[in-house]
């Protein structure tokens, strides 16, 4: 439901028992001209679910360019840190983000509650604190970014041709549990 016309969007969601009964909707549909399919997992929930529940690695980012990797320990002095690396361009300036390893993973947890979006350096913005990203979740958003500078560039290119955009498949098709990652007997109709 449209929250400011009070209108329906056109489109819904529907979570059964089992996949039989899933199916059999999708299909009863169909019959009657409703088209309904399999909902992809969100981005966000794929990304969450590609992390490591046991990381101790924190990203911290706005950090001021003048940090370095001193600074940068003494701001967490008072939990187990196990190394410190900030990030540098080639002709060795700050990048004004880093990486701090910690002992366990709950202190990582009192390290973020603790510091994320708070000003540390008198003077300068707050800093961003959250987990590093693991190997998995980096490709997934570089996947993304490549698709959507793809679909950019297509629409680029057919407005300046005054064409239309090709349409060109992303993944594969999520149809009767056929993706390579299914998150359960959800029906969409539109």
């Amino acid at each position: 439901m449209d929250k400011t016309t009070g209108f329906c969007k056109g489109y819904g969601f529907a979570l059964f028992e089992n996949l039989e009964d899933a199916k059999a909707c999708i299909l009863g549909m169909a019959k009657v001209n409703l088209d309904a399919g399999f909902a992809r997992e969100s981005f966000n929930s794929r990304l969450k679910s590609l992390g490591d529940p046991n990381s101790t690695n924190l990203y911290v980012s706005n950090l001021p360019k003048t940090v370095d990797e001193a600074q940068m320990a003494e701001i967490f002095r008072d939990y187990q840190t196990m190394s410190v690396r900030i990030l540098r361009d080639d002709q060795g300036v700050s990048r004004g983000v880093g990486f701090v390893r910690f002992a366990t993973h709950e202190i990582c947890d009192q390290v973020i509650a603790e510091f994320n979006d708070k000003a540390v350096i008198e003077g300068h913005a707050e800093i961003q604190v959250r987990y590093a990203d693991t190997y998995a979740q980096k490709t997934l958003k570089e996947a993304t970014t490549r698709i959507r500078n793809f679909y950019v560039n297509e629409q680029k290119r057919a407005l300046a041709t005054n064409g239309l955009p090709e349409k060109v498949p992303t993944g594969p098709k999520l149809q009767q549990g056929g993706a390579k990652r299914w998150a359960g007997p959800t029906v969409v109709a539109s």
